[in-house]
């Protein structure tokens, strides 16, 4: 019975340190796509300033 208990919590517990990788590639993934959306906004900004001041 102690065996069963043993082995059902390791297997939570290998579930949760899953769970926690998934969600921290999830977050660095995010915030990367967020910074490179952001410069894109930034130069794409940058270039219609300019071709709103040539016309």
């Amino acid at each position: 019975m102690i065996a069963q208990e043993d082995a059902a919590e390791a297997k939570v517990r290998q579930a949760a340190d899953d769970a926690r990788k998934a969600a921290s590639k999830l977050s660095i993934f995010t915030a990367l796509s967020m910074l490179i959306g952001a410069f894109i906004a930034c130069a794409a900004a940058a270039v219609g300033g300019q071709q709103r001041d040539v016309h």
